[in-house]
């Protein structure tokens, strides 16, 4: 028997009833992504941008009111190239604006994004004239900060729109490349980005000694195929930080939390959760894209066969051992380009001896830690309270993402070619009978929940905030 085994196996069984399990996962993530797909059909006519759902959500990590909605937008008809002349432009891509990145002067995983094309017929070209600069004669170069500004002036032109007022607020403050819009109390975080091709990065990811079994091969062979992008935010501590760009490997990181086991990724979920209520306190840069660097270099760099069910506090223990190792030495290498540190210049000496005293204290509560995570206390209450209503109540739940996702997916594949105004969803809303269905099931599915809660004396009246999650 493997140490921890019996609260391994308890504590997944929980996570499984709480839809954290492979198979809900694997329904949010299918769903998602069918989402995704229509949406960016539904507005390929009318706009400059295409969607990729990103973070938990497409992770499918996280329930559908669980944490924030979290999407990149990307320019289309734009590329950055490692390599690149005005005259291959000329000849070969007309149609497309085209920068080259530039890294000599910045930190690995970042660029300066120096101009070589800009083609005037399309609609973008203003967007970019507005937010270059001239370092020298005829020698221009993006400006992430420009850009991000040039986009949020955008935003709120849109949200003035008729139809639209009181729908969304957009944040005076970016968070790092984020943007941060509040829809109907939901806040969402929105990063431009522009299309990437950097091989050099991800030939040497791809090509790194790898003593272990993952990633498997095919995973490898996927990830470096998919498309990079860069994100407007400029490296902290550097003199041309408002031009710089972050280079990002977001689908492929993506790829990678999919092809995690169950335990890794119950690890992940545990992870990102005990590290936003014990650590992120302390340091806001203790973030859940730093939690899931730590799993894939655990995953990376241990026997694969190692992380089983009846291992999985074990290998949180692990993981957070290995987060502290990091902090220690002040060194994060990044598990997409290891040259780039990701706590270079975030972290005071103060708050260092105090996250490592934090999980120093984490690590010697073995699996009582995870009862600092509000979800996992309630659920082994109700569990222990009433195990047939906390089974009711966990079916139930399911069904109710489950109809969500769907009328959701309904909603978008009925609204017109360009909407442009809230007023164009509400009506899609009531003249689609099928997506009507989903609503009133989706409803109906929420106020069963909310009795469950009522029968086990755990809410006394409609609290939304404990039936959506």
């Amino acid at each position: 028997m493997t140490q921890y085994e019996n609260h391994s196996v308890l504590i997944s069984n929980l996570l499984d009833y709480k839809g954290y399990g492979g198979q809900m996962l694997s329904i949010r993530r299918e769903i998602q992504s069918g989402i995704e797909d229509d949406l960016n059909q539904k507005t390929a006519s009318c706009c400059q941008f295409y969607t990729l759902l990103v973070g938990s959500k497409a992770e499918g990590l996280t329930a559908p009111f669980e944490n924030d909605l979290d999407m990149m937008q990307v320019l289309k008809d734009t590329v950055c190239k490692e390599h690149s002349t005005l005259v291959e432009h000329q000849e070969e891509h007309e149609e497309e604006h085209q920068f080259k990145l530039v890294s000599d002067l910045s930190r690995p995983g970042y660029s300066l994004l120096q101009t070589i094309h800009i083609c005037d017929s399309l609609d973008t070209a203003t967007l970019l004239y507005k937010s270059m600069v001239e370092l020298a004669p005829d020698n221009l170069y993006l400006s992430s900060d420009f850009l991000k500004n040039e986009i949020k002036k955008l935003l709120i032109g849109i949200c003035k729109l008729p139809g639209n007022q009181g729908f969304a607020n957009v944040h005076n403050e970016t968070q790092g490349p984020s943007i941060v819009i509040n829809k109907s109390e939901t806040p969402s975080d929105t990063v431009v980005a522009l299309r990437c091709e950097c091989p050099s990065y991800l030939f040497a990811w791809k090509s790194r000694k790898r003593n272990h079994q993952w990633p498997p091969i095919a995973v490898v062979r996927e990830v470096s195929s998919l498309d990079s992008h860069v994100v407007p935010v400029g490296h902290t501590g550097s003199c041309l930080q408002s031009l710089e760009w972050r280079i990002c490997f977001t689908k492929g990181e993506i790829k990678l939390v999919h092809s995690l086991n169950d335990c890794l990724t119950k690890v992940l979920i545990l992870l990102k959760q005990i590290a936003k209520v014990t650590l992120k306190p302390l340091s806001k840069d203790m973030s859940s894209y730093l939690m899931k660097n730590v799993v894939f270099w655990l995953a990376e760099l241990n026997d694969y066969d190692y992380f089983t069910q009846d291992a999985l506090i074990v290998a949180l223990k692990k993981a957070l051992a290995d987060l502290k190792k990091f902090v220690v030495a002040n060194n994060f290498p990044s598990y997409m380009i290891p040259q780039r540190n990701l706590l270079e210049g975030k972290l005071t000496h103060s708050q260092r001896i105090k996250i490592c005293m934090r999980i120093d204290s984490l690590l010697k509560e073995g699996p009582y830690m995870v009862l600092k995570i509000g979800k996992i206390r309630n659920a082994i209450s109700m569990c222990y309270k009433s195990p047939t209503v906390f089974s009711r109540i966990t079916m139930k739940l399911h069904e109710m993402h489950i109809n969500f996702y769907l009328f959701l997916k309904f909603l978008i594949l009925s609204l017109p070619k360009s909407p442009r105004v809230p007023d164009d969803i509400v009506r899609s809303l009531f003249s689609n009978s099928i997506v009507g269905i989903f609503w009133i099931r989706f409803s109906l599915s929420m106020l069963d929940v909310a009795q469950c809660y009522k029968d086990i004396g755990e809410i006394k009246f409609l609290d939304c905030s404990n039936v959506l999650c």
